[in-house]
């Protein structure tokens, strides 16, 4: 019986360098991608009984992201919270 054949070194060698940068591509794009730190903040807003945002004196109804997100960057402003950085920075730490 004849046994099938893989493939010369260099095709081999091709295959697993191809392998690997097709691999780096979405690793690099996970890396890249701007994450907070652990930074705890306080938030509080106030919603009517159906649980809709109710206005603040300006007249805007604050989602509660928006306040997390005004929260967060109050406390990274006052040196409470590290700022916003590379995912692949916090590997290294």
């Amino acid at each position: 019986m004849i046994s099938p054949r893989v493939g010369t070194p260099r095709q081999l060698a091709a295959f697993v360098c191809t392998v690997a940068a097709l691999a780096a591509v979405p690793l690099g794009w996970f890396g890249a991608q701007t994450v907070r730190p652990d930074c705890v903040v306080a938030i509080s807003g106030l919603a009517d009984s159906n649980g809709h945002a109710r206005p603040d004196a300006d007249g805007r109804a604050w989602t509660e992201t928006e306040l997390v997100d005004r929260a967060y960057q109050q406390a990274v402003e006052q040196g409470r919270c590290e700022p916003p950085r590379a995912r692949w920075e916090q590997w290294l730490d």
